[in-house]
């Protein structure tokens, strides 16, 4: 798993990149999560920043060596992990366990 939390002064926002490479894939098929901790109680979740404008990604790659070589550039990193990235009716629509996919 890779993980990124960023700020951006600029538009006062922060951000957290989750990556899940194949053996956490594999590990969460078989029940066992990912759990995200604040560095309060030994995880890697530092404060947020801009929590009113605070955004989350969410992906899965497999090309880990890539990932490790664009690690330490999160702009790049982001850019690649949107490569395939299309805009759907669920994206920016609050959506609650009783909704139905694709109606607003």
């Amino acid at each position: 798993m890779i993980l990124l939390q960023a700020d951006n002064e600029k538009d006062k926002s922060s951000f957290l990149v989750l990556v899940i490479e194949p053996d956490n894939l594999e590990r969460m098929k078989t029940a066992d999560p990912i759990t995200l901790r604040p560095q309060s109680v030994g995880g890697f979740i530092q404060p947020i920043k801009y929590p009113a404008n605070f955004g989350v990604l969410v992906a899965f790659e497999s090309d880990v060596a890539r990932l490790y070589e664009l690690r330490n550039d999160a702009g790049a990193l982001v850019e690649y992990l949107s490569r395939g990235y299309k805009f759907n009716s669920l994206d920016g629509v609050r959506v609650s366990a009783g909704d139905k996919v694709g109606s607003s």
